[in-house]
């Protein structure tokens, strides 16, 4: 296992450590994480590249673990379970952050330094995959994950992360939502803020989630704290996008764009929207509440908005809590979506299911039984192709494989 410190914005040559395999939890192949993995709040597989579909990455705390899932083939063993080991660390060793009041100037009691919510896979220039990450200190790591060094770090937001998303055809440039109440895209490979969407008819709290059109990338969705969906257009900004790929000069010389207005803004909750995903042309968001509304823009005789039409719910008990996030496959004639709950259950639904409340089609569990746990499953995740669902819990990450 390589461990790299990555609190300051130097590169740095991973030390080497010894790799760790994680033991296998039957039936459910789960693979607990052990006490130094705490708080976790994203998992991601890497769909970016189909050569490593196998592997995904985890975060939470001052942590980012990436992990390689094996069959039994590959590894010798002897049953046709998947085996999660654990392959590269990356550290923020910031520990607790003193800061000094503006107006008295007396120090205040200790923060924690950086913890990370969120990350993407995306790809450099020379076609290795690269790991996006970030959080509380607003700043967008990004981590070569063939040579194990940190590439880039990125700053702009002006607080923290939520989430971090790729562009599904230009690869290289990726989105991120912030408490600013802003979304941005960048170019990871240059370091090029491309867009910022905020301002006027934006949102007016936390941007909590945002999610690139999965067909074309040309139009972006967001959820926020105000309640709201939008729908950002990006079509006239094609040229920009691809001009960030070519850029040779200084990140902040780049020509970015801001866009205040978005092309369709809806409530589709009565509360936060914490995660929203595209299905083709269709939405998929949800709120605290526990349900998932799969709905459609409606647009007027001029292209304005007007509405949305509501066309399943899928509903789900035990999780009337923050930040909890679904993930959606879609794969030949399979459509699934995968949301957890606090009590450590995954539920699956087929979303091409007739019923306007379908139930689910299968019911994981991720609890583990150790006292004092939590057993909130924060967020799911499909391999590429649907192969493997992941997700993590406080200090527990599971895998299953679909047969």
């Amino acid at each position: 296992m390589d461990t790299v410190d990555v609190s300051d914005n130097r590169l740095k040559q991973p030390a080497q450590r010894h790799l760790e395999n994680y033991s296998t939890e039957p039936p459910a192949s789960a693979y607990r994480s052990g006490p130094t993995c705490r708080d976790l709040y994203s998992i991601e597989f890497n769909n970016v590249d189909p050569r490593y579909s196998n592997v995904f990455a985890c975060v939470g705390g001052q942590k980012v673990k990436i992990f390689l899932v094996e069959e039994a083939s590959t590894r010798g063993g002897e049953a046709d379970e998947p085996l999660a080991k654990l392959v590269q660390e990356y550290v923020d060793h910031r520990g607790l952050v003193h800061k000094v009041h503006h107006q008295s100037g007396q120090r205040r009691d200790p923060e924690r330094g950086e913890e990370y919510y969120c990350c993407a896979w995306s790809v450099a220039n020379n076609g290795d995959p690269l790991l996006c990450f970030g959080g509380k200190l607003a700043i967008i790591k990004v981590v070569n994950y063939k040579s194990r060094r940190v590439v880039n770090a990125m700053q702009g937001h002006g607080n923290e992360l939520f989430e971090l998303k790729g562009h599904p055809t230009k690869l290289g440039i990726i989105c991120s939502a912030s408490k600013d109440q802003s979304v941005r895209l960048w170019n990871v490979q240059t370091g090029t803020v491309i867009m910022i969407l905020a301002g006027l008819d934006g949102h007016k709290a936390d941007v909590i989630t945002a999610d690139f059109h999965q067909l074309s990338g040309d139009r972006l969705a967001s959820g926020a704290e105000d309640h709201t969906a939008k729908i950002w257009d990006l079509k006239r900004y094609e040229d920009l996008l691809d001009k960030s790929f070519s850029w040779e000069g200084h990140p902040s010389t780049f020509p970015t764009a801001y866009m205040q207005t978005p092309a369709f803004s809806t409530n589709p909750h009565d509360h936060y929207v914490d995660c929203v995903c595209w299905y083709g042309d269709l939405l998929l968001t949800k709120s605290t509440q526990g349900s998932i509304i799969l709905w459609k823009p409606e647009y007027g005789a001029d292209g304005t908005c007007d509405g949305a039409l509501p066309l399943k719910t899928f509903k789900i008990d035990d999780i009337n809590i923050f930040f909890v996030r679904f993930s959606v496959t879609v794969e030949g004639s399979r459509s699934l979506l995968a949301l957890g709950n606090s009590l450590g259950k995954v539920f699956i639904w087929d979303i091409e299911a007739k019923s306007a409340n379908p139930k689910e089609i299968v019911r994981l569990s991720a609890a583990t039984r150790q006292p004092g746990v939590s057993k909130l499953v924060r967020r799911t995740a499909f391999s590429y192709g649907g192969r493997y669902l992941g997700c993590v819990t406080d200090n527990l990450v599971c895998v299953w494989k679909f047969l």
